[in-house]
């Protein structure tokens, strides 16, 4: 009869426990070196794919039935009236940087399926309020006003039977000037049947809308978490500029979405501002921690610094487009490249 001998256990020596610390205690550089920089990349294209998919096909069931409306006669605070095409941006020569209040006006000749039927006139992604009128007429507002200085998603008027009823039509867009932007014309307003669903306004909503939640929620969420697992161990400070990273990106879609508006009034774009430069920062000692590359450069922390002071003073809803925005954006460039 054979007995079977229990395999004896290897002990543990010095030299096993001290690689096994090492191992538990690899650096970022480490890990990065044995991730495939393949598999991220072939999600990312992945997921663009499905987005480009989602986005191209929305409302590819029925037709697309919206009129645009691109010429128009463009009433300023001074000067006499002159004949515009949209899209375009009005200038400071003709509508100076302070709170105003200008027209649009055009007369056109509806379609015959446009006649004697209620239509609505949208006005998407357009950054001032406007007041719409028919005939002199003031058209009802389809969206809930907003008493915040900027508008957060299109802005659709009604018009009833009546208004179409005469084939010939008189509209009016009373804009309310309040920042930079509202002066920005990169839409063209439509009319279409009232009712009837729009594929362009529903790509919009998946754009501006739904993708703004998502990636709030998502930074959010990711950003939260980080910040708790660097409170469980402060060892991994690669975890907290993450996390500071995720949270002040979030700013972005919180001003997309017009939460940030709600919160700080106009102060909201030089918040946002500030976020993304703050991301930006972060990201970069993120980067120098996790690989383990030293200290970041002085003079990019130099000029980040001087880019979140700008943003800090230059505060007024007419400057902070034209002046501080440019440092986002060249601060971008500077850290990618």
């Amino acid at each position: 009869m054979t007995t079977a001998t229990p395999r004896r256990r290897r002990a543990c020596t010095p030299a096993r426990a001290n690689l096994a610390v090492h191992a538990a205690r690899s650096t970022g550089a480490d890990v990065a070196a044995r991730v495939s920089p393949r598999a991220g990349v072939g999600f990312a294209v992945r997921i663009l794919l499905l987005w480009a998919v989602a986005f191209f096909t929305i409302g590819c069931g029925g037709g697309d039935r919206d009129l645009p409306l691109r010429e128009w006669t463009f009433h300023g605070p001074a000067g006499p009236p002159r004949p515009v095409v949209l899209p375009l941006h009005l200038g400071p020569e003709e509508l100076p940087r302070r709170d105003s209040v200008y027209v649009l006006e055009t007369a056109l000749t509806l379609p015959p399926a446009y006649r004697g039927v209620p239509l609505e006139l949208s006005w998407p992604a357009f950054g001032g309020h406007a007041d719409a009128e028919a005939a002199g007429r003031p058209l009802p507002p389809l969206e809930p006003p907003r008493a915040a200085y900027r508008p957060a998603g299109p802005q659709r008027f009604a018009l009833d039977a009546a208004a179409t009823a005469a084939g010939s039509l008189t509209l009016t867009l009373r804009v309310h000037h309040t920042w930079e932007q509202s002066a920005w014309l990169d839409s063209v307003p439509t009319l279409r049947p009232l009712g009837e669903p729009s594929p362009h306004l529903r790509r919009l909503e998946l754009v501006t809308r739904q993708g703004a939640v998502g990636g709030l929620v998502a930074l959010l969420q990711v950003g939260l978490t980080c910040l708790l697992v660097y409170a469980t161990d402060r060892r991994r400070r690669a975890y907290l500029w993450f996390g500071v990273q995720g949270l002040s990106a979030a700013t972005y879609p919180a001003f997309t979405l017009g939460w940030l508006t709600s919160l700080v009034g106009s102060l909201d774009l030089p918040v946002m501002e500030v976020g993304l430069l703050t991301a930006l920062w972060t990201s970069v000692y993120f980067t120098h921690t996790f690989l383990a590359l030293g200290r970041s450069p002085r003079v990019l922390d130099a000029f980040l610094g001087l880019s979140v002071a700008v943003s800090c003073v230059v505060v007024g809803p007419f400057d902070a487009t034209r002046i501080a925005a440019p440092l986002v954006v060249l601060s971008v460039a500077a850290v990618i490249f």
